[in-house]
């Protein structure tokens, strides 16, 4: 199956890779790359993917479109949502190692804004996703001493998304660090 053609109108995002190899190979260069890099790919439909990272505090999510433009493949590559500082040094990674060269490894690290731990708490019981995975991992690097069983859901519930297993890491992680002290 070849991926489609580029629709009438579409505006390319900064990041957009072209590749005169077959569609697959294009697709498996680069998802090998996304996978190096630790970028959750979810396949949204044939030649359209949901591209998710963690990268401290900072969730990005993306969006990638295969496209068949004459002899080409473009690979359109933009982000929907997340730190931008992060997206940019993810962005310049991939294309550095398209072109053979190793992984740069200074991503930022964008800090968490300071909150207590029942502030965090309140992000895990009635925040975002986003949020309740910012706050679990907060709560998991804080060595305050908080009400645990505010985040036992998140031990028993399926995870079945990205953010959903980020987030049952980090309960799982303060559920070992407790039964420690």
């Amino acid at each position: 199956m070849e991926p489609p053609d580029v629709p009438m109108f579409w505006h390319f995002a900064p990041l957009t890779l072209r590749s005169t190899e077959t569609p697959n190979t294009t697709r498996q260069k680069i998802f090998q790359i996304l996978k190096q890099l630790e970028v959750d790919i979810e396949t949204m439909s044939p030649w359209k993917y949901r591209l998710q990272l963690v990268r401290g505090s900072a969730y990005l999510d993306i969006q990638c479109h295969f496209f068949k433009q004459g002899s080409e493949i473009a690979v359109d590559i933009n982000l929907l949502s997340g730190d931008r500082f992060v997206w940019r040094d993810l962005a310049q990674n991939i294309r550095k190692m398209l072109e053979g060269a190793e992984q740069n490894t200074t991503c930022p690290f964008p800090k968490d804004f300071d909150a207590n731990p029942e502030q965090w708490l309140s992000l895990v019981e009635h925040g975002s996703m986003d949020d309740k995975r910012r706050a679990m991992r907060r709560l998991a690097l804080s060595n305050s001493d908080f009400d645990v069983r505010k985040i036992e859901l998140w031990l028993r519930k399926p995870a079945r998304t990205f953010l959903e297993r980020e987030i049952r890491c980090w309960a799982e992680k303060i559920k070992t660090k407790r039964a420690r002290l």
